[in-house]
């Protein structure tokens, strides 16, 4: 039983860094496009931006409660 709860344990947290990993590279590509709409005053990017920030902080905040949940379960 002991063996299972690890393997399960850690095959959760491979998923959660590859979530992670997900989450890092969205953010860089935020940064670039937010560098890029400011320095051309593109507005309409700029909304753009605001969704797709938003889609960011939801998976943020539900990798955050895995990690809650992972730690509390072990």
């Amino acid at each position: 039983m002991t063996d299972e709860v690890r393997t399960t344990f850690h095959r959760e947290l491979d998923a959660l860094r590859t979530e992670l990993v997900e989450l890092a590279a969205r953010a860089g590509e935020l940064v670039a496009r937010a560098t890029e709409a400011l320095l051309d005053g593109d507005a309409a990017a700029t909304a753009l931006l605001a969704a797709d920030d938003e889609l960011a902080e939801v998976q943020s905040q539900r990798i955050e409660q895995r990690c809650f949940r992972l730690l509390a379960l072990q």
